[in-house]
């Protein structure tokens, strides 16, 4: 079963399938297995892709349901409450992704980089040399966690 759906996950995220392929694909491995996160999150990808975002949302909730440690799905949560105009969502989405997910270079570095610019835009200096202090500090007290949880994931 886990191979069947890594090889759906590689087919999915290389556009080797369509999100209406990979959509039977997951439901058909389901079929056989019985419900399964990493399969309701595949879902609610190809969902996405379709601009189907409630059933997106649906999908992803589900996988959640199953398995809270999917954190991807908190970030396809975010994403779609952020097109949809619904900031505080898409906040509280994005601020559950950091935290499933704390090595995760692309939340962490994209947030401080916005609070930075965001105070440098109200001209609050101070605040946004704390943003990137945060930040620096944040790096140098996990990279080596950070790396060694990659060297482990790439291995």
């Amino acid at each position: 079963t886990t191979s069947r759906i890594c090889v759906a996950f590689c087919d999915q995220q290389g556009e080797a399938t369509s999100p209406k392929e990979s959509i039977e694909i997951f439901q058909d491995i389901m079929k056989e297995t019985g419900p399964n996160a990493a399969c309701y999150y595949g879902i609610g990808f190809a969902m996405e892709a379709q601009e189907n975002v409630d059933r997106a949302i649906f999908n992803y909730e589900q996988a959640l349901t199953i398995d809270q440690n999917w954190y991807l799905c908190f970030f396809g949560l975010s994403q779609i409450f952020y097109q949809k105009g619904d900031e505080r969502r898409g906040d509280h989405y994005f601020f559950m992704f950091e935290k499933y997910a704390p090595y995760n270079v692309y939340g962490n570095f994209e947030t401080h980089r916005d609070l930075c610019a965001d105070f440098l835009d109200r001209e609050k200096f101070v605040e946004a040399e704390a943003a990137i202090q945060t930040l620096s500090e944040w790096w140098i007290d996990n990279k080596a966690a950070a790396r060694q949880k990659y060297k482990y994931m790439s291995s």
